[in-house]
């Protein structure tokens, strides 16, 4: 009962009985410094004597001599059995070392345990969660935590395994003697300072977080987890980026891959402007048979092509037109401008209205005016502009085609322009086509070719096509040190696929982390054309991330992609003799010329082929086949067809021809019984396992 002054009094209401005779006596002739009643064995006791014996004893068998095990080099100070695991205690020394002993294998401890601290006072397991062992020394602040779960159970042949990282440690200010766990919070901790001061303490869970290959996060708590996708609530009201990740997972499912085509019909949701123009770029070369992806503007212009003997760029005047009252409107032409005017699109002069259809069809009508007006065609211009009115409704654009008709000259025309110009700042290819019909010179040219509302693509056409050399070279050599810098991969029309291009990619990897478009436009020429180590960087990078988006059939189409035109791939897999290990591949299954199998006739179509059923170096029998039983005997072409694989592949009917799918061997990765092609595939149309018997392989479903 508690007293008046709040404390207890804890003396026995009655005298108390004194015990002189003990009813069990274990090991009488040692000093005991530790014991612990088993918790599975309530008749059972470990101790721990000074002689470093660890001894169990069943008070049930009062004269057996019990278990005993030479445990630790000094005096066994502290025995903890673990609550969670009946057939596991803990022991510790004066020495820093604490061991866990299984009493089913009690010869050996199964896990050596070093603290690194000198005079262990005490060692506790958590009650609430399994696998946690604390610990605290003499004269230190400090309780360390070791997570001993993962270390459990190891079996028959692992013992005496040393641990020395603790998960975690709690610090004190005061110098600690003793700690309990809190019987209910496995995160609560109870210390006793030397003082005497009583502290409970909470300890810090460390949170366990990992990323899914799909983009979501899973976070552990305890015995809880929770995982879900990633999503950052946007609270500011600006615009937020989607994970790239996700991103390139979405595109990769929708197809985004080596077909062009297909990379353009993607919506303006899955690529950017940017990644449009830059596929534009690389449907418009592949398209054209002379231009090729390496080859720049630049290198067009001024390292290839451009000869300085036959193929300077000319100055050539037009004469003005009547409705302008121009003297003269100055362009430049030569057989590498054009190729340059192609790769930015520019086929105007081929086929004036076959072009302006097309970009009309894109509802591109101002851009379309706007080039028809550079090639001084106001008549296309006006028209485009009339029809673009009557489909989105603005009468300004009808103006606007009443105003190209007019004469530029006049000054009340210019005036009219100046006022205008205002009201054209959403129409920067119109501004730009008024001020081309206004500019009388070269230094006016400049801010059309300046405007970064208008596309790379038309600036370096107009450029193509009004600067002279010298300015032209300026003006190429700016705007690709700017692309390259800022890594817009419009610059690619500059650069090509060269090492200056490469430098642009890994900006923009470096910007926007998007190594999958640059994996692709990379892979657009044969790895021999394109040999940069970032590049095969890049691509090796993407083909992992495939794998490990488990996206097996888009990683597929990108190695063929990648496979150099006419040329076979390279083997990736040959069968070997089971008995002398040997490679079945064509060149040791092929007889030698000199001896008498070799055979030759005069008609290709009729080489002689012979079927082989055996290794041709140890003469074993190959593999039958689990279904028919029949040898898996491999078609064998002649001398002829092998050394015909040094010429045209695809060409060469007698190598296509020469062994039939049906006839080809296929096997189990995992049990590795397979058989003729033909079979296996009938085989699991009705049976998901292996038709070998007594296999219990699910070959079907791996």
């Amino acid at each position: 009962m508690p007293n008046s002054d709040n404390s207890f009094n804890i003396s026995p209401a009655d005298s108390a009985v004194m015990v002189t005779t003990p009813l069990i006596e274990i090991a009488p002739s040692e000093t005991i410094n530790s014991l612990s009643w088993l918790d599975h064995s309530p008749s059972c006791i470990a101790v721990g004597t000074s002689s470093k014996w660890l001894r169990i004893y069943d008070l049930r068998k009062a004269r057996s001599p019990g278990r005993a095990v030479y445990a630790h080099s000094k005096a066994i100070l502290g025995i903890s059995c673990d609550p969670f695991n009946n057939e596991q205690m803990a022991t510790f020394c004066d020495d820093g070392i604490i061991k866990l002993w299984d009493l089913r294998r009690f010869s050996e401890p199964i896990l050596t345990l070093n603290t690194n601290s000198k005079g262990l006072a005490q060692i506790g397991w958590n009650s609430i969660r399994s696998g946690i062992l604390g610990s605290l020394s003499k004269d230190e602040n400090v309780v360390k935590f070791w997570d001993l779960k993962g270390y459990q159970n190891f079996g028959e042949g692992s013992s005496d395994i040393p641990v020395t990282k603790r998960c975690r440690t709690h610090s004190a200010k005061e110098t600690l003697s003793s700690f309990s766990w809190h019987p209910t919070n496995e995160n609560q901790l109870l210390t006793l300072t030397s003082i005497g001061s009583v502290e409970v303490t909470t300890l810090n869970e460390t949170v366990p977080i990992s990323w899914s290959c799909h983009g979501d996060l899973a976070t552990g708590y305890g015995k809880f987890v929770m995982e879900g996708s990633v999503f950052t609530p946007n609270t500011t009201g600006e615009s937020t980026s989607p994970d790239i990740c996700n991103v390139m997972i979405n595109r990769a499912k929708k197809g985004y891959s080596l077909d062009i085509q297909k990379n353009l019909d993607m919506s303006s949701d899955d690529l950017s402007p940017e990644l449009k123009r830059m596929w534009v770029w690389a449907h418009t070369v592949s398209r054209n048979n002379n231009l090729h992806p390496c080859n720049g503007i630049r290198s067009i212009l001024f390292l290839k092509i451009v000869d300085s003997r036959g193929q300077a760029t000319s100055p050539i005047s037009l004469p003005s037109l009547a409705a302008h009252s121009r003297k003269s409107t100055v362009f430049y032409n030569s057989p590498a401008r054009k190729l340059c005017l192609e790769q930015c699109g520019w086929s105007y002069e081929t086929d004036p209205e076959a072009f302006l259809k097309q970009l009309e069809q894109q509802r591109q009508y101002d851009r379309a005016a706007a080039i028809a007006v550079f090639h001084l065609d106001i008549r296309n211009a006006v028209l485009s502009l009339q029809r673009s009115a009557s489909v989105s409704h603005e009468p300004n654009f009808l103006f606007v085609a009443m105003g190209l008709s007019a004469d530029t000259t006049d000054n009340l025309w210019q005036d009219s322009y100046t006022q205008l110009r205002s009201q054209l700042e959403n129409h920067p290819y119109l501004r730009a086509s008024f001020l081309f019909l206004c500019s009388d010179g070269l230094d006016n040219y400049q801010e059309i070719l300046n405007d970064t509302n208008i596309s790379l693509f038309d600036r370096v056409a107009f450029a193509c096509r009004y600067l002279p050399d010298t300015a032209l070279r300026e003006y190429v050599e700016k705007k690709m040190q700017q692309t390259v810098l800022s890594g817009n991969l419009e610059g690619l029309i500059l650069t090509g696929l060269s090492g200056v291009g490469a430098d642009l990619l890994e900006k923009y990897v470096d910007r926007t982390a998007d190594v999958q478009s640059v994996a692709l436009v990379c892979s657009l020429v044969p790895p021999s054309l394109f040999n940069d180590f970032r590049a095969t960087r890049w691509v090796e990078s993407y083909r992992q991330l495939l794998d490990f988006w488990q996206l097996w059939h888009e990683r597929a189409l990108l190695d063929i992609g990648r496979r150099e035109p006419n040329r076979p791939p390279k083997a990736q897999v040959y069968a070997r003799c089971n008995y002398c290990n040997q490679s079945l591949a064509l060149s040791n299954l092929l007889p030698n010329k000199h001896t008498d199998q070799y055979r030759t006739r005069t008609n290709a179509t009729q080489c002689y082929q012979q079927r082989v059923s055996s290794c041709p170096s140890c003469k074993n029998p190959l593999p039958h086949c689990a279904l028919c039983l029949l040898p898996l005997n491999c078609l064998l072409p002649t001398y002829s067809t092998q050394t015909s694989r040094a010429g045209n592949y695809e060409s060469n009917p007698i190598l296509n021809n020469s062994t039939s799918f049906d006839n080809w061997f296929t096997w189990c990765h995992t049990c590795r019984h397979g058989g003729h092609a033909n079979h296996i595939l009938q085989w699991f149309q009705t049976h998901p396992n292996c038709p070998v018997a007594d296999c219990s392989c699910q070959c079907l479903s791996l």
